[in-house]
């Protein structure tokens, strides 16, 4: 999987108890975007993130991810999910973000729906 794959997905590959799990979600996340400017190490690990925050049944819960270090300014980010649904026969939670990197930020809100082979899949996205 190249840098330009992970640009057009949130969560290529998250990471869930007991294996892996694919996520998918539109084209939003662009370079001109702070989660499309991630390298894909940056990415592994927000993802990761990302996939605890969606497995904990807890809302409001609050996780703090700060990109991994590199070269240039880090990415700080608050992850957290505030709702549950079913949306054809799938569980889903709807996923907050709220990126940081220098004076830049960016909010974000998902729904991801958790499909029977346990891959989490992004059924709508906001930016607010």
């Amino acid at each position: 999987m190249n840098l330009r794959s992970l640009r057009v997905s949130l969560a290529v590959v998250l990471l869930c108890a007991g294996g892996t799990a694919a996520s998918q979600t539109y084209s939003a996340f662009s370079g001109q975007t702070i989660y499309g400017s991630l390298k894909h190490k940056e990415a592994v690990s927000f993802n990761q993130a990302a996939a605890s925050v969606l497995r904990n049944p807890k809302d409001g819960e609050v996780t703090l991810w700060v990109s991994p270090v590199g070269t240039r300014a880090p990415v700080v980010a608050k992850l957290y999910a505030d709702g549950s649904r079913e949306e054809k026969g799938m569980p889903c939670r709807r996923l907050n973000t709220e990126l940081e990197r220098g004076p830049t930020q960016e909010r974000w809100e998902f729904w991801f729906c958790q499909r029977a082979d346990g891959e989490w899949k992004a059924v709508s996205q906001t930016q607010r």
